[in-house]
């Protein structure tokens, strides 16, 4: 059936996802200069467009994914529309798929939006954030402030730094130590 259904949409299919289960099939395509998001055969509103590659199925099948409309860009968590921005980034689930977060700007000023609340802005937020613990417990991220970084985890700042890793920081295994 989803094969049929992916052939007839081949010329205007733009991302394609499977859930973990590998029966939910999540994909995005573009009909009339809209683009629509079909999720396990439920089909969205119609959006000016969406992010490249950015649904995102997370182990539990939530699904996320970055929507484009009048000009402002914002995130969808199973079916609901979070606040826009002027742009946001990727969405990242936590390990227990019961936790979502994603840089957002507005302002030329940077932020992480966790679990639906705006953080603290920043003059910048690096490139992979934000990270999750292993637990899900904990959430960091690095930051930029002036010239100087700091590392904030669970909203507590630490720093301020030269510079700091890429990548960083780095939760333990067991969730109970972090490198920067």
């Amino acid at each position: 059936m989803a094969e049929q259904l992916i052939s007839k949409l081949e010329s205007s299919l733009i991302d394609l996802r499977t859930g973990f289960d590998l029966r939910t099939i999540v994909f995005a395509f573009q009909r009339g200069g809209k683009t629509y998001i079909n999720i396990a055969g439920k089909l969205s509103k119609p959006y000016d467009g969406i992010g490249k590659n950015s649904i995102v199925v997370s182990q539990e099948n939530h699904v996320a994914y970055i929507a484009i409309m009048n000009g402002k860009q914002f995130v969808v968590l199973d079916e609901f529309e979070q606040r826009e921005y002027a742009s946001v980034g990727y969405p990242v689930f936590s390990s227990d798929s019961k936790r979502l977060g994603y840089i957002a700007t507005e302002n030329k000023r940077q932020f992480i939006v966790l679990d639906g609340r705006a953080g603290k802005q920043y003059d910048g937020i690096g490139i992979i954030a934000p990270i999750f613990s292993a637990d899900s417990q904990h959430v960091g991220y690095g930051a930029k402030l002036g010239k100087k970084a700091i590392v904030v985890i669970d909203d507590v700042e630490n720093g301020p730094y030269d510079n700091i890793a890429q990548g960083s920081p780095i939760f333990s295994p067991d969730s109970k130590r972090v490198a920067y």
